[in-house]
């Protein structure tokens, strides 16, 4: 709660003082120096200052990640120099307008986090100030998030979609980290829709999209790039254990449905393997490409083939990629 006292305002004063006190939006007024000078109510609840905040550095005011035991103020830290609050409450007393930051707050000994819009204004009474304001957008954050995963999702299979995958892709390409990528296609699967029709053809892309999750671990991405396409993505595996796992879905997929069908169920696979002994230099997208190439060997060998390969392929479609023309 806030404890600060009354100030001797006319009745006009005391009424805008308690509008203050009683926003439904976190205000605080800061100085130069990062320093709380006055917090509202709201602005206590929102971040646990059981007796204010007043005096306190702004940082340690929020709960600031960066602000630890042994930093006793905001910019001591070597993350502050990034800080997004620090630079807003800077721009507002050197009177850039408008200012607006978003500043995500993790509450000690709690589950989950909490989102904040900020904004603020500069006020000039012997000194500048910056006059903030917090208006807490976690249930909107929680919403995107949650519109954000579905769009990522591909329901009748439960897998991720090419969106999600390329997401996904984003942050393992480029790491140093042993990773394959495995390109599947179905072969023949026009067949199936043709004689058994369209919904036997989905219930046999929910069996395999069932088995292959059965057949990976917890870190490791199963998606499904398009129609009868899906795209494995094997973390911290050696080759010959990517190839096994798909062999093994292989085999479990024929079996699933060879009393039912006349024609197998079977697919081709091609598996790109990065070894991780150095840091990838292949986006995602060009690491799909290298699966696909291999996918295509597979089919034309004869189909129902897993065809894999190390960083050679790497080496070579750099090889490719260098010869080819530029536009």
């Amino acid at each position: 709660m806030d404890q600060s006292p009354m100030p001797p305002f006319n009745e006009s004063g005391r009424l805008f003082y308690k509008m203050y006190r009683d926003l439904p939006l976190g205000a605080v007024l800061v100085d130069s120096s990062m320093t709380v000078i006055s917090s509202n109510r709201r602005m206590c609840a929102y971040f646990g200052c059981g007796s204010g905040p007043e005096g306190l550095p702004l940082g340690k005011a929020v709960h600031c990640g960066n602000i630890c035991g042994e930093f006793t103020s905001c910019g001591q830290a070597k993350a502050c120099g990034g800080c997004g609050l620090r630079e807003c409450a800077g721009r507002i007393i050197s009177g850039e307008m408008p200012v607006s930051v978003n500043y995500t707050y993790c509450p000690e000994n709690a589950c989950g986090r909490k989102w904040f819009k900020v904004n603020g204004f500069r006020i000039e009474y012997v000194e500048a100030y910056a006059a903030m304001f917090f208006s807490d957008i976690t249930e909107y954050e929680q919403r995107e998030r949650e519109m954000e995963k579905k769009l990522e999702f591909d329901y009748p299979t439960m897998a991720l979609n090419k969106y999600g995958l390329k997401k996904s892709l984003v942050s393992i390409a480029g790491k140093k980290s042993s990773f394959s990528v495995c390109m599947v296609d179905f072969d023949n699967f026009k067949r199936i829709n043709d004689l058994y029709g369209h919904v036997e053809g989905d219930r046999v892309l929910s069996a395999f999209a069932g088995i292959a999750r059965e057949s990976i671990r917890s870190g490791d991405i199963l998606a499904r790039y398009g129609g009868e396409e899906f795209v494995f993505v094997f973390m911290n595996t050696a080759l010959d254990d990517a190839v096994k796992i798909v062999s093994r879905v292989q085999q479990e997929l024929r079996k699933r449905f060879e009393q039912e069908f006349s024609q197998p169920v079977t697919f081709s696979a091609g598996i790109a393997h990065v070894s991780g002994k150095a840091k990838c230099a292949y986006s995602g997208e060009e690491l799909i490409k290298i699966a696909d190439g291999l996918l295509y060997e597979a089919k034309k060998n004869g189909k129902n083939q897993i065809v894999a390969c190390g960083d050679e392929c790497c080496e070579s479609f750099t090889a490719k990629r260098a010869a080819a023309p530029r536009a």
